[in-house]
């Protein structure tokens, strides 16, 4: 039987995820909005708490923690870079998950991040550049693609997609 508290939170996750495509997200969206406070209150140290590949876990903690890496790929441009980056060391660790829905998560929260843009420039004519460096996400997209790779070849569900997206998005951000 799942917790009640661990129920709210995954029920907030979709809540703040559904609210912040809506007219009610700018106070959800902002910088500091409610967003920001609950990934750095509820998702956050919940991700920050995995030290080891997740094994043998129940099927609710799988659904959470893919839910919370699932609030990450969702709302990338809102989040603040520093907690982001603070999550990203997690993602090889979630990567080795057994359940397949959780490193699927884990595959598809790297491949997102790499297509992260912040608006640079004056008004009259904006740019564009990415969020994170190479600098940044290379050490930790290094140690993932090998395990992407052992994925691929047969520990995950057959064919699956998202590990391939990923590949090629971790792949590319690198040879930039």
């Amino acid at each position: 039987v799942a917790q009640p508290a661990a129920i709210c939170k995954h029920a907030c996750i979709h809540l703040v995820i559904s609210m912040a495509g809506s007219t009610a997200g700018q106070r959800i969206t902002s910088p500091g909005g409610l967003a920001t406070e609950f990934f750095k209150e509820q998702l956050g140290p919940e991700l920050l708490a995995v030290q080891e590949p997740p094994r043998g876990t129940s099927v609710e903690a799988v659904l959470f923690k893919a839910a919370c890496l699932k609030f990450i790929t969702v709302l990338r441009n809102i989040l603040p870079a520093e907690l982001v980056l603070g999550i990203v060391p997690r993602l090889p660790l979630l990567l080795q998950a057994e359940h397949p829905l959780l490193h699927s998560y884990a595959a598809i929260c790297g491949n997102v991040l790499t297509t992260v843009q912040d608006r640079v420039g004056d008004q009259g004519r904006p740019a564009w550049r990415p969020r994170y460096s190479r600098e940044q996400l290379g050490p930790v997209f290094m140690e993932m693609i090998p395990m992407v790779l052992q994925l691929l070849e047969g520990r995950s569900l057959p064919q699956n997609c998202h590990l391939l997206r990923a590949l090629s998005a971790l792949l590319a951000f690198l040879g930039q």
